[in-house]
């Protein structure tokens, strides 16, 4: 018995969001808070746009 493809024809394809920045952080968290305070208070005076 040859097993079907599942294409996820039942779902819908999510939106597509294109986003430019300087700083991308992923994660959750204690770390990822205190970088992402840390990035916005060094990254805002020179102009850089942290996410």
């Amino acid at each position: 018995m040859e097993l079907e493809t599942c294409t996820f024809a039942y779902c819908q394809r999510p939106e597509m969001i294109e986003v430019e920045t300087d700083v991308l952080l992923i994660g959750g968290g204690m770390a990822n808070c205190g970088a992402a305070y840390e990035a916005v208070r060094w990254a805002t005076p020179k102009g850089l746009k942290v996410t």
